[in-house]
């Protein structure tokens, strides 16, 4: 193939106009309305879920809410799914995908962070048994944080994951695929791409210990580059190590420890606790993405929930080439605090739109001494589940 026309393709691929921004941010959120406009159908009701001795041939599906993440960060958000409590080995035909904890990280582009504790979603229970599903934990998010100093950020996120079957009873391995874009406006002077790219792999298998314990395991890697640097610079090792345990039927609780990798951040705790008082009400007092939570609504169909809270350890780091052809990698991070709306389908996907306040941010560069703190900001953030 000519030259040029590997150019072409290459510019209308990595384009970073306007308009095309714009487009994948209604792409989303038509392909989200859509899926939810075709899952809100009477369904069956589900039962109130129980635990079950170990010998029991029964399974139970409950979800995790969340996530995100990401952001968070938009970190390390993993996307939700059902969660197999310790101690119920479902059927091959009947097993379950365990969630994520803490959700794409808080930071721009990153999935890598702690997602929300692996717990039953707002709803309580997860959808009824079905055939198994090879391609799970889907997850679409656009995130947008406002103009402020000459500096706005806006992120795309794309997610799902590749069941790997071994048929030894209880949630199998899953392979995780990610890809995401930053778009990132900057003042002049402060030599920064345009967009910065990420690419992710990682390998995940939570396994059952006991009747109250489980451990959640994941190692992978992840490529952060504006594309224009050599393929080793920008990759990083990623993983952790999780343990949760379930302590009564309204108290649970989650220690263990999320390795990013980064440059400014090698790794965080992943430690707190999840209850719930009643079926409508849960607090998550975890780190690094604490919430609470409130059930507004409830039908056959769907629940709606709201909830209050905060993203720690944003940001993320990528490696670039100046303008000059210098080496560098670009570092940014922020904290978050926000209020958020979740539509769920019984059946189906699970819509969250979110808005909040951003704040001790701070972009730098690893080699070159340029800096900036912009001023706090707002962001927005729209995400589907499916």
């Amino acid at each position: 193939m000519p030259e040029d026309v590997v150019w072409s393709l290459g510019d209308v691929l990595w384009t970073r106009s306007v308009v095309t921004r714009l487009v994948v941010a209604f792409a989303v959120i038509v392909s989200g309305i859509e899926r939810i406009a075709i899952a809100d159908q009477p369904v069956r009701a589900r039962q109130p879920a129980t635990l079950l001795p170990p010998e029991s041939d029964e399974s139970l599906d409950t979800e995790r809410s969340l996530s995100d993440t990401p952001t968070a960060e938009p970190a390390s958000y993993l996307p939700d799914q059902p969660l197999d409590l310790p101690g119920v080995a479902p059927r091959d035909d009947e097993w379950t995908e365990p969630g994520e904890v803490f959700p794409e990280g808080g930071a721009p582009g990153e999935a890598d962070v702690v997602e929300e504790p692996l717990v039953e979603s707002p709803g309580g229970q997860g959808p009824p048994p079905g055939p198994r599903r090879w391609l799970t934990d889907h997850n679409d998010a656009v995130t947008v944080l406002f103009p402020r100093d000459g500096f706005s950020v806006m992120e795309y996120d794309a997610r799902t994951a590749v069941v790997i079957p071994l048929f030894l009873g209880g949630p199998p391995p899953k392979l995780g695929v990610g890809f995401g874009a930053t778009t990132i406006d900057s003042p002049d002077g402060f030599d920064l791409p345009d967009t910065l790219y990420n690419v992710q792999l990682e390998l995940r298998w939570l396994r059952p210990v006991n009747e109250w314990m489980a451990v959640d395991t994941a190692v992978g890697g992840a490529w952060f580059t504006d594309f224009n640097t050599p393929a080793s610079r920008g990759f990083r090792v990623t993983g952790r190590v999780l343990l949760f345990m379930t302590h009564s039927e309204t108290l649970k609780s989650a220690v263990g420890v999320v390795y990013l990798g980064r440059d400014n951040l090698v790794a965080v705790p992943a430690v707190g606790l999840i209850y719930s008082p009643r079926e409508d009400v849960r607090y998550e007092v975890m780190i690094p993405r604490p919430r609470a939570m409130w059930r507004l609504g409830k039908s056959e169909t769907h629940e709606q929930w709201g909830y209050l809270g905060a993203e720690l350890f944003g940001g993320n780091n990528w490696a670039i080439d100046h303008a000059d052809g210098r080496e560098d990698v670009f570092i940014y991070t922020d904290y978050r605090l926000l209020a958020g709306f979740e539509y769920k389908a019984t059946a189906g996907p699970t819509l969250r739109a979110e808005a909040g306040f951003v704040f001790a941010r701070e972009a730098r560069f690893e080699v070159d001494p340029r800096e900036l703190e912009p001023g706090s900001t707002g962001f927005a953030r729209l995400s589907f589940v499916y």
